[in-house]
């Protein structure tokens, strides 16, 4: 996982104790916070969950298999991107059009009760067909994948004692912190 990857990489160069700064969602106070990475949950995927995936989608009932997203799927999104980037000025691609290229990248079938669909060009024009439904419950599912680092913190404010969960702030001092601890490792 290159998300874990990159933290690993923080703590072995900055320490493992990370600063930030974050505002309250409740009432707006900014608040200075710290957390050591080596303390961030890891869920390990075993082999099991390397094969192929399978999923109902809930509203045209139809049974998609698909690939786990690895490495490889990364760089031929970031290859099309470029290439789209060269041949139209520069124009940047629509978010969803970056995840369908993504997502028939990973499908490797489609299935109702009556036929299995896995052609690219049956599955291309099953994915454009399905509803926004179908297509965010899919997005859910590569984005809620069972392994990886969980990067959910949870903050009780000072000032208000709003109880919070964020997604640990990556900003400039992550990468770039103001003070250095000396590492544990």
């Amino acid at each position: 996982d290159r998300l874990w990857l990159m933290y690993v990489i923080r703590s072995l160069t900055y320490g493992t104790l990370y600063d930030f700064e974050i505002k309250c969602p409740s009432c707006d106070s900014p608040a200075k916070e710290s957390r050591d990475l080596d303390q961030l949950p890891v869920n390990y995927a075993d082999e099991s969950m390397m094969s192929l995936f399978e999923t109902e989608l809930p509203f045209s009932g139809l049974k998609m298999t698909f690939d786990v997203e690895r490495g490889v799927h990364e760089v031929e999104v970031a290859k099309s991107t470029r290439h789209k980037r060269k041949m139209f000025l520069n124009q940047a691609d629509q978010p969803d059009e970056v995840f369908d290229f993504r997502a028939l990248l990973l499908i490797r079938k489609f299935a109702d009760a009556t036929a299995s669909y896995e052609t690219p060009t049956a599955v291309r024009q099953i994915w454009q067909a399905l509803n926004a439904g179908d297509r965010t419950h899919f997005r859910n599912l590569l984005n809620n994948m069972p392994w990886g680092i969980d990067v959910n913190i949870d903050i009780t404010c000072a000032y208000c004692s709003y109880e919070y969960e964020v997604p640990l702030p990556m900003g400039i001092d992550f990468f770039y912190p103001r003070n250095i601890q000396a590492s544990k490792h």
